[in-house]
C-alpha cells in the first residue's frame, strides 16, 4: 500500500492500526477498539441518540463496520449506512 499521499499523521496512524491488523487479526483488538464488552457499550450509547430506524447513518472510523452488524442484531433497520475509516487496508477487509 502506498502511502505517499496521505500527511506524516495518517501515515503513522495507518502504520499503526496495519501493525495491530498484523498482529491480532479481524478482531476488536486488531482495531484497537478495547474489549467486544466495550464495543458493545458505544454502541448502545449510539442507539441512545434516539430511533435510528429509517434514518441515515454515518459511521466515522467505522473499522470493520460492526455497527452495521450491531444494528442487524438488535433489529434496527436503517435506511442507510455508510462507513468511512482513515485506513484502507481495514475498509478493503470491510
Amino acid at each position: 500500500m502506498n502511502l505517499d499521499k496521505y500527511t506524516p499523521d495518517k501515515r503513522r496512524i495507518i502504520k499503526l492500526y496495519n501493525e495491530r491488523l498484523a498482529k491480532h487479526g479481524y478482531t476488536v483488538r486488531g482495531l484497537a477498539s478495547g474489549t467486544r464488552g466495550r464495543q458493545f457499550l458505544r454502541f448502545k450509547m449510539v442507539c441512545e441518540v434516539g430511533d435510528l430506524n429509517g434514518k441515515s447513518v454515518l459511521d466515522m472510523g467505522c473499522g470493520f463496520g460492526a455497527l452495521l452488524d450491531f444494528f442487524k442484531q438488535e433489529g434496527i433497520q436503517v435506511k442507510e449506512y455508510v462507513g468511512w475509516d482513515i485506513n484502507p487496508k481495514i475498509v478493503e477487509i470491510a
